[in-house]
């Protein structure tokens, strides 16, 4: 089976000249394809009501796969990542539903196995959001633009932690790359200001490996900041910084938590506050219920800025995308309306600043 054809549970819904459809009916992963369970990407509605829950940060909560999408290449790279999920039984997803699912498969250089009933949803929308994304997404080696490197095993103690810090964190459109441990040897940490180091818990529970701790020792010597758990080191100099320990090493400094990790979301919350607004490569003005993705091609010369919206609806108050890095020139495609638009870069203090037409699911901003 080809990793690259589109999969789906019904292929005889499906026709396109441009694409290779390919029935998949459950089982093992095909070869040369990473298989993860995900969830249908929508804002959450809670009790008897039907209105959205609001999460920590008060505004609606989203179910998302990005995070997971991410964290699949980065533990089988050279694997293809689809996602299997159902369209939930609760409510009637309306059409766009379909296209956000695609779309946000999409954005992280993933596949959602699509499933769609006879008389649920026209297959011609579906068709042409692949093939729009076929034509244009083209970024699979592309890198994400980041401060902060994520470092775990992501497994056993550390799993919960780790994986809900990566899906808190997109949220919050705190921009990272993942490490993951097992193959820290093959990883760069050129570029970063940051690197959050989430073992669960003290070394003492899990020895830290000599070359790790001497890696993160020397990035902090250099002029980084490395985010470790409590017991990672013992303290000495007495400062500290929103409830952690600072410590000097070098050019720069290792903070570690007064008392351990426990909650992922005040985890989140202190790396935005250790790391400052001065880290940030993309801020999103009047963001709501939206996730961006925001990566850099090899070559250095060209970047896309992708926003998934939840809400299936235009923002009532327009969208800006902040960066840091002064671009010359944006591109807008949308789904709904997929021909290329110019859009003006404003130069700000704080770098640039593009404002978005109002879309109801994917907006793609190509910049050079």
């Amino acid at each position: 089976m080809n990793a690259e054809s589109v999969p789906v549970r019904n292929a005889a819904l499906f026709r396109s000249r441009q694409l290779r459809f390919v029935e998949w009916n459950g089982g093992a992963a095909p070869e040369g394809v990473a298989l993860r369970q995900g969830q249908w990407p929508r804002i959450r509605a809670g009790g008897r009501s039907g209105q959205p829950e609001a999460g920590p940060t008060g505004i609606p909560w989203v179910d998302a796969n990005g995070w997971l999408i991410r964290l699949a290449r980065t533990e089988e790279p050279g694997k293809t990542v689809w996602l299997t999920y159902e369209p939930p039984t609760d409510i009637t997803p309306a059409p766009e539903s379909y296209l956000l699912a695609i779309a946000e498969a999409e954005v992280h250089r993933g596949r959602w196995v699509i499933s769609a009933a006879p008389g649920k949803i026209g297959s011609e929308g579906i068709v042409e959001a692949l093939e729009f994304f076929d034509a244009h997404s083209g970024s699979i080696d592309w890198q994400p633009v980041a401060s902060l490197a994520i470092l775990s095993d992501f497994a056993g103690p550390n799993q919960f932690l780790a994986r809900e810090v990566l899906n808190l964190a997109a949220r919050r459109h705190l921009a990272y790359r993942i490490v993951d441990r097992r193959r820290l040897e093959a990883a760069s940490f050129a570029g970063l200001r940051a690197i959050a180091f989430l073992d669960a818990g003290p070394p003492a529970a899990g020895p830290v490996d000599d070359s790790l701790r001497r890696r993160l020792m020397d990035f902090a010597e250099a002029g980084g900041q490395v985010i470790a758990p409590a017991g990672f080191l013992t303290p000495v100099s007495g400062e500290t910084r929103h409830g952690y320990h600072v410590d000097r090493r070098g050019r720069g400094e290792i903070v570690t938590p007064e008392r351990r990790w426990t909650d992922p979301y005040l985890v989140v919350q202190a790396l935005h506050l250790l790391l400052g607004r001065r880290a940030d490569v993309l801020r999103l003005y009047n963001a709501g219920s939206m996730t961006s993705c925001y990566s850099i091609s090899v070559d250095d010369r060209r970047g896309v800025v992708e926003v998934l919206n939840y809400a299936l609806r235009p923002a009532s108050h327009p969208v800006t995308v902040a960066l840091r890095r002064r671009w010359k020139t944006a591109r807008l495609r949308m789904l709904e309306a997929p021909k290329p638009a110019s859009l003006e870069p404003v130069e700000t203090g704080y770098g640039i600043e593009i404002a978005l037409p109002p879309f109801r699911v994917y907006a793609r901003i190509e910049l050079a």
